[in-house]
């Protein structure tokens, strides 16, 4: 009976956890949406802009509609069309917003594709507030650490822009997530999501390759601490890798996949899958 009241009393705080997490998310979006300009600030927004409406409309990976910007922003292909130097990650996570404004004509396509940074940043909040949670912190802490990120840093005027900066501080935060929820709970399907936020860090600035050694250092003390709490001993690098290769394979073929998205982006555009412009 005591079993029963425990497992009870913490799915309760478990969805508890989560209707605060969601709660955060539609207070800071909310916050955002009224500061909202849907205007494009910079020669960089402007060009992930028109990739994503290229892909949008044509299926194509050209920024011809900027032509008259010149190499600002891009570089000719060998094709003769024009090709922005930016990740295929802002464009490809804007398409569903963009989407959605072709078919409802009442929304713009660039006020809609200007909604993913807004979003994505409120949901690093919530983020916060679980990673919080996670680590044993109070709820009134977690949430005011995540009102303070949200409302009370760069995060909020980064919201009004198209860079790619609020992508990967969610893509790599959330990464971070994904790895101490598996540490915590065992659950692969963390790892996979890890594997894919940080992929999607990856796709909007290629820079972000330098943080997977990291991540993976974070992966492997994960598991190893895994294996010695069940071998009761200091493992070898031999018996991790043969205990854990499913979870080592569910973060990784996330990751291997992104990668492999990168080469082809590098190729459709300028013809050689290690020419990024």
């Amino acid at each position: 009976r005591t079993i029963v009241i425990s497992n009870r009393k913490e799915h309760d705080n478990q969805a508890k956890d989560r209707s605060n997490g969601f709660l955060i998310i539609g207070n800071l979006h909310a916050c955002y949406i009224i500061t909202y300009t849907g205007v494009i600030q910079s020669s960089e927004g402007l060009a992930m802009i028109a990739t994503t409406e290229s892909l949008a409309r044509r299926g194509e990976a050209n920024t011809n509609q900027i032509i008259w910007t010149g190499l600002q922003q891009g570089d000719f292909g060998p094709d003769g069309n024009l090709y922005s130097r930016k990740g295929l990650g802002m464009p490809l996570l804007a398409l569903p917003l963009v989407w959605l404004a072709r078919a409802w004509n009442a929304i713009g396509l660039v006020q809609a594709a200007l909604l993913l940074n807004p979003i994505l940043t409120a949901w690093t909040g919530a983020l916060l507030y679980r990673t919080g949670r996670r680590l044993d912190w109070s709820r009134p802490t977690s949430i005011i650490v995540a009102l303070i990120f949200g409302m009370a840093t760069l995060a909020w005027p980064y919201t009004q822009t198209f860079f790619s900066d609020p992508v990967c501080g969610w893509g790599l935060f959330a990464a971070s997530y994904g790895l101490l929820a598996y540490a915590q709970t065992g659950r692969k399907r963390y790892l996979a999501m890890a594997g894919l936020a940080w992929g999607a860090a990856y796709l909007a600035r290629v820079i972000n390759l330098v943080t997977l050694p990291i991540y993976l250092t974070g992966l492997y003390l994960v598991l190893e601490s895994q294996v010695k709490r069940q071998m009761n001993k200091h493992p070898g690098w031999r018996a991790i890798l043969r205990y854990n290769w499913r979870p080592i394979i569910a973060f990784l073929l996330p990751v291997i996949a992104v990668g492999l998205i990168s080469l082809w982006w590098n190729w459709a555009r300028f013809g050689h899958i290690f020419e990024t412009g």
